[in-house]
């Protein structure tokens, strides 16, 4: 519990504040890898295995991760209902993958050696924004496939 009160819940309340959908998502998964997955090995435990634990902290424990994985789901449709990533990407199946992919990271993170980090983190977003077609700084991949090129 106090990983995910020291951690979790401010981050998601950072989260919620910030209005631009493409921003909080680059802070969501920034900020996820960059000071929690890779700070607390710990979560391994919490996120993985807590899943079919009973008991009331693992029932707090599972809210705090719904919470999570509805502001993902919610945040990709907002940016999917602004036009900038293709209509066939289901946002809650998208953000389960996603959460996926980010939490994994557990399992094989090097606790040890922190100076891969900031790369990783760079990756993890790279990773999103492409997984959802979507370019950081131009015209968006679904866009170009659809879009005659004359």
């Amino acid at each position: 519990m106090a990983s995910i009160e020291g951690s979790l819940k401010p981050y998601l309340e950072k989260a919620v504040s910030i209005d631009d959908p493409e921003a909080r998502l680059s802070f969501m998964v920034r900020t996820f890898v960059k000071e929690i997955i890779c700070v607390y090995p710990e979560l391994r435990v919490l996120i993985h295995d807590s899943l079919g634990t009973e008991g009331k902290p693992f029932r707090e424990i599972r809210t705090e991760w719904r919470r999570h994985y509805m502001l993902f789901a919610d945040t990709i449709k907002q940016i999917q209902n602004k036009g900038r990533m293709g209509p066939d990407i289901k946002p809650s199946w998208a953000a389960l993958y996603l959460l996926g992919m980010l939490t994994w990271t557990t399992y094989w993170f090097d606790f040890d050696r922190k100076g891969s980090v900031e790369a990783i983190t760079d990756l993890a977003e790279k990773l999103v924004f492409n997984a959802l077609g979507l370019d950081q700084g131009g015209i968006l991949e679904w866009q170009r496939k659809s879009t005659p090129i004359w």
